[in-house]
């Protein structure tokens, strides 16, 4: 690769469950030690996924279809890069103790979620093998805030509702 007028780069086309294009570029010329590796997954079925816990609270993330992209570029020991994922077509649920089911908060929770149809996630990373840094980005935390600030206020309004009928 020190001897290419241009820096050596291998491109595949994996062609079988799910298809996958490997882009990879290596430079040493004039003493660099660059390489570049990006994968892209255009479109691939994407895994039921459960967080949380079943005892309390668990959100479900069911169906689609998934596109992954991947780069990272290495030189001289210094890995940086960024991880991209947009899975559509999603379903996403809320199971909760029975004890919790039927309050105002948890119907809201529920809405909020069942609205959402795609799910993306934007990291970015850096630093080296052993000392890896990560800034993550996804539109989930965007949805969860609103649909915990929504439950909130209906919920304070059902309880405000339940004390002035007790009151009265």
């Amino acid at each position: 690769p020190a001897l290419l007028d241009q820096p050596l780069r291998a491109q595949l086309h994996l062609d079988g469950p799910q298809i996958v294009n490997v882009d990879y570029i290596r430079d040493r010329r004039n003493n660099n030690d660059i390489d570049r590796l990006t994968l892209h997954c255009p479109q691939s079925s994407a895994p039921d996924i459960e967080l949380g816990d079943d005892q309390r609270a668990m959100i479900s993330v069911n169906g689609g279809r998934r596109e992954v992209w991947v780069q990272m570029r290495s030189e001289s020991g210094q890995i940086q890069g960024r991880f991209v994922s947009r899975q559509s077509g999603v379903r996403l649920g809320l199971e909760v103790d029975s004890k919790y089911d039927s309050l105002p908060a948890t119907e809201a929770l529920r809405e909020s979620l069942a609205a959402v149809d795609t799910v993306t996630i934007d990291a970015e990373f850096e630093g080296t093998w052993d000392q890896l840094a990560m800034n993550m980005d996804t539109n989930l935390g965007h949805v969860l805030r609103d649909a915990a600030d929504d439950a909130i206020r209906r919920q304070v309004a059902a309880s405000k509702r339940q004390l002035a009928e007790e009151v009265r």
